[in-house]
């Protein structure tokens, strides 16, 4: 489900009820969340409000998805958000396991949500004029999710990837896909780049990341050399270009989107012959982390690049094969350990 969201368009609070519309523009006004993440709590409290007014009106759960879409909640009052128990939660957590069929890391997204529109009540709740004795999702634990290694492209398909880029809009694609894996961007990241942000002399750009933090990044010689390629060969060519954003749609003459991003990686992951390995755009991301900590670079470095506020999130990068073991074993003085012709000859 997608929550790409248009710049400079309001946000669209469908099939929801005033006191829900007003939660999500305080996450947006004045919390200051992005519009995708405001987009995603809607889109995730929606649907809990849709299956709780089944689940109130009828005494028994959706039976499908289809059921679940369908739910009117327009007319739910704001007493029926009141009444949740902990049981209640609980009991939609296990609908989205049973019926739905949603991953661990789904139904933590899902549970994050509900909890905070209900911190947002008890902190709110005199000037509201109601009353609620304790968060209801505040105990649920979430769920243990095994962490798992992040699927990256390996030197021969990164370079098999960039060289299969062809087509009308070759020169654009190859320009973004060697940005995403020299630079590290999301595609958020990428798309949200204006051409006042480029300073390619300097080789920099500046980027707008996650929770309108931005940060400077550094770009490689070949890479500022595909950009300017691409912005005096393709760029410069579309006539009647309004937008000041840096990766279009020549169709469109519009700033680019995160699915047309999407679209082109699997066009050209399937002309490289590299299709079924799960690559996609974030995997770019995956794979400058990667290549990056195999060739020694240290993970502050690494995650100053990335954006990362944790340095436990960039830690999810040192994965090594056994192949990187055996050579770090080999070049340590401990491969000198017990070596039998260096020991003496009393020995």
């Amino acid at each position: 489900m997608s929550t790409y969201v248009k710049p400079g368009k309001p946000l669209e609070f469908d099939n929801a009820p005033d006191w829900l519309v007003g939660y999500m523009q305080y996450q947006r006004s004045i919390l200051g969340n992005t519009a995708k993440t405001t987009m995603t709590y809607f889109k995730a409290l929606r649907e809990f409000f849709q299956w709780l007014s089944v689940y109130s009106s009828t005494g028994r759960q959706p039976q499908d998805e289809k059921e679940l879409r369908s739910a009117e909640i327009l007319g739910l009052p704001f007493s029926a958000a009141l009444k949740v128990s902990r049981n209640d939660i609980e009991t939609y957590l296990y609908f989205l396991t049973d019926v739905l069929g949603n991953e661990p890391p789904s139904r933590n997204k899902k549970l994050v949500a509900i909890r905070a529109f209900y911190d947002y009540i008890l902190d709110q709740q005199e000037i509201m004029g109601v009353s609620l004795a304790s968060n209801p999702a505040e105990r649920i634990r979430r769920t243990k999710t095994a962490k798992k290694q992040p699927v990256y492209l390996p030197p021969p398909d990164q370079e098999a990837l960039l060289e299969g880029i062809s087509g009308d809009n070759g020169i654009r694609d190859y320009a973004i896909f060697l940005l995403m894996l020299s630079a590290g961007l999301r595609v958020s990241e990428v798309i949200g780049i204006d051409m006042t942000d480029l300073n390619l002399e300097n080789l920099t750009i500046q980027v707008h990341g996650k929770g309108n933090k931005e940060r400077t990044v550094n770009i490689t010689p070949a890479c500022r050399n595909a950009i300017r390629r691409y912005i005096v060969e393709y760029r410069n060519q579309i006539r009647g270009l309004q937008t000041l954003a840096l990766f279009v749609s020549k169709r469109k003459r519009d700033r680019l989107t995160d699915r047309a991003v999407q679209k082109a990686m699997q066009k050209h992951v399937l002309e490289a012959k590299l299709g079924g390995n799960g690559y996609t755009p974030h995997k770019l991301r995956h794979t400058t982390a990667t290549t990056l900590v195999k060739d020694g670079t240290d993970l502050l470095t690494v995650q100053m690049l990335l954006g990362h506020e944790s340095p436990a999130t960039t830690q999810i990068y040192t994965h090594l094969d056994q192949t990187d073991i055996a050579r770090a074993l080999e070049a340590s003085s401990l491969s000198d350990l017990g070596n039998q012709n260096k020991r003496g000859a009393s020995h």
